[in-house]
C-alpha cells in the first residue's frame, strides 16, 4: 500500500529570559535550567509545544504489514495491534485518523487496513 512517511517532532517550548548573577558560572547556570525543564510538567507550567517535521517521503508498505491482530490484556480483555514485524507497530509510530483530523495510534485508524484473504 502506497503511504507517506513523515518524521514529527512535538516539543514544548517555555521562552524566558533569565537574568543571573555576573559572578554565577556557565556549568550551574545550564545545570539549573535542565533541573527546571525536568520539572516543567510536574509543576503545571503552561508550555507550548513546536511542531517540527521532517522530510516527507512516499513508502510502499507491504499488504502483510497492513493488518492487526488481536491480544488479550490481563484483565480478560482485548485490544488490537499491528501485526507482528510490522513496521506500524513500534511504540513510536502513529497514523492520521480516518477523518484525517488527528493523530491516532494504528489501531484506532482503519484507513490503513488490507482485508484478510478470505480462504477459498
Amino acid at each position: 500500500m502506497k503511504m507517506k512517511r513523515v518524521s514529527v517532532t512535538w516539543e514544548k517550548t517555555v521562552a524566558v529570559t533569565l537574568y543571573v548573577p555576573s559572578d554565577m558560572d556557565d556549568k550551574s547556570i545550564r545545570r539549573i535550567a535542565e533541573d527546571t525543564a525536568d520539572r516543567i510538567d510536574s509543576d503545571g507550567w503552561e508550555a507550548e509545544w513546536d511542531t517540527i517535521l521532517g522530510r516527507i517521503e512516499e513508502e510502499d508498505v507491504p499488504d502483510a504489514e497492513c493488518r492487526v491482530v488481536s491480544k488479550q490484556n490481563r484483565y480478560g480483555g482485548t485490544y488490537e495491534v499491528a501485526v507482528e514485524g510490522s513496521r506500524l507497530r513500534r511504540a513510536d509510530v502513529m497514523v492520521m485518523g480516518d477523518d484525517r483530523d488527528e493523530v491516532v495510534n494504528p489501531p484506532d485508524a482503519t484507513w490503513w487496513l488490507v482485508p484478510a484473504k478470505e480462504e477459498t
